[in-house]
């Protein structure tokens, strides 16, 4: 009896391998595509556009504008775009039910547009000073 049950899960499983290869080729496509927009954007944002300016994309001034401008960005499609870019993903598992169709374009924009401000390596520069206020307000509220 196991034998059996153990062959028919064996074809099941064989059954879904092509559905399943065609699915994550097809993630992988939107991940790809999505990828080249942030960095097609990335590059007019932090070279074309402070080029053809006269600004130098390292000056400080620039650096301040192009990161307000891709955190803005991003808050006004989590906020407005239809779907709010899903939920927080310190609200769901790992487990959780697949996102509605709708939350994905603006989850998509929002990604694209978060890349942007990765220009500066893996947001050590944007998120250790964050981390730093943080800790220092802490220890601050906290001397011990």
């Amino acid at each position: 009896m196991d034998t059996l049950d153990t062959k028919h899960q064996a074809r099941s499983m064989i059954s879904l391998t092509l559905p399943a290869l065609l699915i994550g080729a097809g993630c992988s496509l939107v991940l790809l595509a999505t990828m080249g927009v942030a960095e097609a954007l990335q590059t007019y944002l932090w070279q074309t556009l402070p080029n053809s300016l006269g600004v130098a994309p390292s000056n400080k001034l620039w650096l301040l504008a192009m990161l307000t401008a891709s955190g803005v960005a991003v808050g006004l499609l989590v906020r407005y775009a239809p779907g709010h870019a899903g939920p927080h993903p310190a609200t769901t598992s790992l487990m959780s039910a697949p996102l509605p169709l709708r939350t994905l374009p603006g989850l998509a924009a929002a990604t694209a547009f978060g890349r942007v401000a990765d220009r500066l390596g893996d947001a050590g520069l944007v998120r250790h000073p964050g981390c730093d206020v943080r800790h220092a307000g802490r220890r601050r509220a906290d001397p011990l």
